[in-house]
């Protein structure tokens, strides 16, 4: 059989699932997934309440849905822990968002997967940071659209040069429908869109009737800097959905996270949902989390530990990399996004790199192939202080083995 004759459109933009064995085979040095450590895993509270949930609440929660509430779970999640998020948005963001304006999902990923579903379709125009989340691109060019990178500079995405590849979209019969951002600290460059630009944007998606897919879920890891209010907050028109996710906060493996913006923007993303909903039981766990305060102790308990983390990463930088590297200190998230000076071969790097068990994710892989400067991807949350300065260390010869 000849599988590839048989292959869909999307099938056939995916990258192919290969994997040569565990990462731990080789690499000693892993700053590669950007992921909380596993110390940080608030494992004790949640085995805690898996047990208490099935107590309290019996079977149920190992159904597809609480017959109490009735369908809409299946489509929305949860009522109950929507209304827990709801608060929990309320607190931080001072966003008001009710239960009607949310939907959880598997993961922040599947979240933005569904919000491009819902409003992308053949030769739709999206626009994304010129450096970004790579799945996005990917969920936008199997639905059909047409990606349109705009550059980002220190301030966050060049809105004029936005506005210019709004213009060429129409120009080219590409009808422009969504604008996907990480307005706080930009994954992978750390940047922050300011607050006259997130006021701008919401203006400019308003009037050209775009949709804003805000990406916040690195937002609350901030380690300095004013705090911003986020897109959603500010948007007044309905032209916002905001992702986010339980996955950097708690535990990856949750799998779950939400999407929330107006009732009307929510509803579609419900009607595109063939899943059957997320986790019940899971979904029991994490409303009484949030019931609980565990997730605001949770979040203050870490992000002095990424802090710090980030410190080291910037002294061993400064130590090992001067001169091979350029970067800016992050103002928050989990990653230092290297610039290598033109001397460095990145081919070479990534060769000479991995021979010394050190693992780190190329700039190619967020920005596509690009004649231009070639960047690193480096991950620091999950890693210990003594790994990130030895590691480091290590990238420092890499380097050097690596100029031309």
């Amino acid at each position: 059989m000849d599988v590839s004759k048989l292959m869909s459109p999307q099938a056939r933009l995916a990258p192919a699932p290969k994997f040569t064995g565990a990462i731990g085979d080789d690499v000693v040095w892993n700053f590669d997934q950007g992921h909380p450590p596993w110390d940080s895993f608030p494992s004790a509270d949640l085995v805690r309440i898996a047990g208490e949930v099935i107590e309290k609440r019996g079977p149920v929660v190992l159904d597809y849905f609480d017959q109490t509430y009735g369908y809409q779970e299946v489509y929305y999640g949860s009522v109950l822990l929507r209304e827990q998020i709801s608060r929990h948005l309320s607190r931080t963001w001072n966003q008001t968002v009710a239960a009607d304006g949310i939907l959880v999902t598997n993961g922040s990923v599947q979240g933005v997967a569904l919000t491009i579903t819902s409003f992308v379709g053949s030769n739709d125009a999206v626009f994304v940071e010129a450096a970004t989340f790579p799945y996005a691109t990917r969920f936008a060019e199997a639905a059909g659209g047409r990606v349109y990178p705009v550059p980002v500079e220190d301030d966050g995405m060049d809105l004029d040069e936005l506005r210019r590849q709004i213009r060429r979209a129409r120009e080219a019969g590409h009808t422009p429908k969504l604008i996907y951002t990480i307005a706080t600290f930009q994954m992978p460059t750390g940047k922050v869109l300011s607050l006259e630009k997130r006021k701008a944007m919401l203006g400019m998606a308003s009037e050209e009737n775009i949709v804003v897919l805000e990406d916040n879920i690195y937002a609350v890891f901030r380690y300095e800097g004013e705090v911003l209010p986020t897109m959603l907050s500010l948007d007044t028109e309905g032209v916002v959905i905001q992702s986010d996710s339980f996955a950097k906060t708690t535990a990856p493996g949750v799998r779950l996270g939400w999407v929330s913006g107006s009732p009307a923007l929510i509803d579609v993303l419900a009607g595109v949902r063939q899943d059957f909903g997320p986790n019940q039981w899971l979904e029991a766990v994490m409303t009484q989390y949030l019931e609980e305060g565990l997730l605001g102790e949770q979040i203050a308990r870490v992000v002095p530990r990424y802090q710090a983390k980030r410190d080291v990463a910037a002294q061993a930088l400064e130590d090992h990399c001067a001169g091979l590297v350029t970067f800016d200190k992050p103002p928050g998230s989990f990653y230092y996004w290297l610039k290598l000076a033109p001397r460095v071969d990145a081919a070479a790097l990534a060769t000479a790199a991995r021979s010394r068990g050190l693992l780190a994710r190329p700039g190619e892989m967020f920005m596509g192939a690009t004649s231009g400067p070639q960047y690193m991807r480096l991950a620091f949350a999950h890693v210990s202080e003594t790994s990130i300065a030895r590691g480091l260390a290590e990238l420092g010869k890499a380097l050097l083995e690596s100029t031309q």
